[in-house]
């Protein structure tokens, strides 16, 4: 029953969605990437699964195909890309110790 003051469905959902909001701020997440999820994570979905349809449910399928391949290796060099850039550059940024001079 609604008194005009929300339901508690919406004080849970005004939560959580705060939280979403704050750690996309905290960890500087773009919400463009989130919004294009949104949109189009239902269309790849269905496309992925009627694919899998023609196919008989052979993955194979999307590495066999030019443009999904490179589709693919974009998707995998992205994800990666954070990890390996972040091992390369530990070796780089260690400082050497400073030494002070007594007076």
């Amino acid at each position: 029953m609604k008194h005009g003051w929300g339901t508690l469905f919406e004080v849970w959902m005004m939560l959580a969605f705060g939280l979403i909001g704050y750690y996309m701020k905290k960890y500087e997440f773009s919400p463009a990437s989130l919004i294009l999820g949104l949109v189009l994570g239902k269309m790849m979905e269905e496309t992925f699964h009627w694919q899998l349809l023609i196919t008989d449910g052979n993955f194979a399928s999307f590495l066999t195909q030019p443009l999904s391949a490179v589709i693919l290796l974009m998707a995998a060099v992205s994800l990666l890309y954070p990890l390996i850039s972040k091992s390369f550059s530990l070796g780089q940024n260690k400082r050497k110790p400073q030494v002070t001079e007594a007076k």
